[in-house]
Parts: C-alpha cells; sequence; structure tokens
C-alpha cells in the first residue's frame, strides 16, 4: 500500500514540477507521461488539479477572446490531453479525476474571465471522457468540486471570506479554515 501512494504523490509532483515549473518550455503532457512510464512502468490514479483564466477578475461581458480561450485551455482541454497521453500507462480499473468549482452550475459574481464556462466544459467533457475511457481502457473518469478554499483565483473574485463563513453558518458539514 505505501508503493502504491508513494507513486500517486511522485506523479502529482513530476507532473507539477515538470509542467509549471521549467524556466524554459512547458513540457507537453506526452513528455511527461512518458518520464512517468520510464520511472514506473503504470499507474493506477491521474489527479488533474489545473484551472487558470488569466482574466478571472474581469466580468464576461468584458473578457477578451484571448483571455476566454485560455480559461478554457488551461481549465478543461488540459484534462483532455492529460488523460488522452497517461491512458496508456494506467492500469485498467484505474481511476482519474479533476477539481471542478460550483460555477460550473450557478452564477458565482466575480468568477469571470470564461472560468465558469471553462469549469462547465471541464464537466461536460468529464462525461464524455468517462464514457470512452471506460468502455475502450476501463477507466474511470470523474470530477469533484470542493468545499470553498482561500486559493489564489478565489482570491482574484474579492470576497472569498464571505463566501466562506456563509458556507461555514449552513453547510452540512463544518467548514475547516
Amino acid at each position: 500500500m505505501v508503493e502504491v501512494l508513494s507513486k500517486v504523490f511522485l506523479i502529482i509532483d513530476l507532473y507539477h514540477y515538470v509542467v509549471f515549473h521549467s524556466n524554459t518550455v512547458l513540457t507537453p503532457s506526452q513528455e511527461v507521461a512518458e518520464l512517468v512510464k520510464h520511472d514506473f512502468g503504470s499507474i493506477d490514479i491521474l489527479v488533474h488539479s489545473l484551472a487558470n483564466g488569466p482574466e478571472v477578475s474581469k466580468p464576461l461581458l468584458e473578457t477578451s477572446r484571448n483571455g476566454y480561450l485560455a480559461a478554457i485551455s488551461a481549465s478543461s482541454y488540459s484534462y483532455v490531453s492529460l488523460l488522452k497521453h497517461f491512458v496508456p500507462i494506467m492500469n485498467p480499473g484505474g481511476a482519474s479525476i479533476s477539481l471542478t468549482y460550483i460555477a460550473a452550475e450557478r452564477i458565482i459574481p466575480g468568477y469571470g474571465g470564461g472560468m465558469s464556462s471553462a469549469k462547465a466544459a471541464l464537466e461536460s467533457d468529464t462525461k464524455v471522457l468517462a464514457f470512452e475511457a471506460g468502455r475502450r481502457h476501463k477507466i474511470r473518469v470523474n470530477t469533484i468540486s470542493a468545499s470553498l478554499l482561500r486559493s489564489r483565483a478565489a482570491k482574484a473574485i474579492g470576497f472569498i471570506d464571505m463566501m466562506i463563513d456563509y458556507s461555514s453558518a449552513n453547510a452540512g458539514l463544518y467548514h475547516v479554515r
């Protein structure tokens, strides 16, 4: 069991390091998958935790085409690409999960720049990926929506602390800050 968990954490760290901390060129998902295959052979779990909307603080009506497409690319298509390249090294019965946000389903004022659209696209893509990866490769594909977090993106909408306070007061489970 320890071996399996160490593989999961190493894969997440490897992906994070290679893709986001390169000082020159971002490493494509294919190269990351090849590195993981070389180091570990196959994997059971793949976690996608990437979202970025360069214009998240802008209302949708003020979002540029480039800002909108960047949000869709980073927050939704990146999961399609990641899964495309990792499915060949995933064991049958494995699972992939991504993180979404309630703004895909409800209006969250201030969560702009196309990010609500990107999260809706991520949820829609997840359904298709679950069907395709499930049928072809016996891989489960899901997305979860975490509770409110004071993340960098959440800070951009400006009133995350009020939302966390409201959630803490009204949620069925106690919200941990």
